[in-house]
Formats: C-alpha cells, sequence, structure tokens
C-alpha cells in the first residue's frame, strides 16, 4: 500500500490491495518535516525523524474500498503492525517515507 504525497494535491491511496507494505511515497526534493506536513495534512503527522509517517487508520478506511472484504484485509493490516510496535499510543500506524524522482 502507497500513499503518494504530492504538494498541489491531497494524499492519494494507491496499491490499495497490497496489505503487506506501506509506504508513503514523495518527491524527492519535498522530504523536509515543514513538506511532509503540509503535504499530509490531515491524514496523519510526521515523525521527528523525518523518515516516518504516523497514519490516521480512519483516514486509511476512508480512502480504500468500501467492500467488507477490503476493509477486514485493512484490519488484519492494521493488528499487524500493531503486534510488530508500528502504532503508537493514539492509534496510528507507522509508515516509512520513499522519496521518488520527480517524473514519477
Amino acid at each position: 500500500m502507497e500513499i503518494r504525497l504530492d504538494p498541489n494535491s491531497p494524499p492519494q491511496l494507491m496499491d490499495a490491495e497490497v496489505f503487506t507494505s506501506l509506504k508513503i511515497s514523495v518527491p524527492e526534493d519535498r522530504q523536509s518535516i515543514a513538506d511532509l506536513t503540509a503535504m499530509l495534512g490531515d491524514s496523519g503527522s510526521v515523525h521527528e525523524d523525518a523518515q516516518h509517517v504516523w497514519l490516521d487508520p480512519k483516514w486509511l478506511a476512508l480512502s480504500g474500498k468500501p467492500s467488507e472484504e477490503w476493509q477486514n484485509g485493512l484490519a488484519a493490516m492494521l493488528k499487524y503492525a500493531a503486534r510488530s510496535g508500528w502504532v503508537d499510543e493514539n492509534g496510528r500506524v507507522r509508515a516509512h517515507v520513499v522519496p521518488r524522482g520527480v517524473s514519477d
């Protein structure tokens, strides 16, 4: 699962059927905490290391598919993340930031 961030559009959920990976893709020239915060909007917050983002699971659920099967897949992914220590005290799930080329 990929959350694509761009400076001029809201966060976009991509590869929504991939429940074994969660990443934030950003333009390679937009990796500062300020840039990430602006692009994330209400979908999450930036970890102090700027290498990770804390995503709101409600945003993920609303951005994904409304089918019961998809929602169950998301729930299983979040449960795995919690067991692995990738969920904070507020229930947000951690995703790693991956730069992409400007032409991607």
